[in-house]
């Protein structure tokens, strides 16, 4: 998904695909030399740091950023398996040609855009004031399924290759653990429920 992104957005995003992991993932934002202005920019940084899943420590008092950095851990799950689909045959054809296969990739990439955008509108909102507690709730819950779903897809997709691919086992890991940072899918929409 592209998105036009001012000269300052797009410094901060190079600025973190060339920093080194390791740290608290606010701090290296903070060493890439960038400044987001708000929540909308942070979520754009944290995002990024999820596509590097370069082992980052997320901070679990701001539910939007671990929701950023689950649309950042989708995204790359999501290209690795289109990737995969795109270069593994199976009866003569690229895996990807098969209906199946296209239609679950498709789901998950409308499941991830859709999270996407939830998660930016409530960025937006906290940039503007403070968005009603359930909706940060709501975005986070849809992003980390979206997450997970992702990673379920490329696991699938590898097959038993997966196992042995190192990308691979980092990616599922950080999707499977994101329930422990952010809090897990049904509790969080237990909270919007109360």
């Amino acid at each position: 998904m592209n998105l036009d992104l001012d000269p300052a957005q797009r410094d901060l995003v190079t600025a973190l695909r060339e920093s080194p992991g390791g740290r608290p993932a606010s701090e290296t934002v903070e060493a890439a030399g960038a400044r987001p202005a708000g929540a909308f920019e942070w979520c754009l940084a944290f995002e990024e740091l999820g596509a590097l899943v370069a082992g980052f420590d997320l901070p679990r008092e701001d539910l939007l950023r671990g929701a950023a950095y689950a649309v950042g851990v989708g995204r790359k799950c999501l290209e690795l398996a289109q990737r995969r689909a795109g270069d593994r045959t199976v009866a003569g054809r690229p895996l990807i040609e098969h209906q199946g296969v296209a239609h679950r990739l498709a789901n998950a990439a409308v499941e991830l855009a859709c999270a996407r955008v939830g998660l930016w509108r409530t960025a937006w909102s906290r940039d503007r004031g403070k968005p009603p507690a359930d909706r940060v709730y709501v975005a986070t819950a849809v992003c980390v399924t979206a997450a997970v779903g992702c990673a379920h897809e490329l696991v699938q997709i590898f097959g038993a290759a997966g196992t042995s691919e190192p990308v691979v086992t980092r990616l599922y890991r950080a999707a499977y653990g994101l329930p422990d940072v952010c809090g897990s899918p049904g509790e969080l929409w237990r909270r919007v429920g109360r």
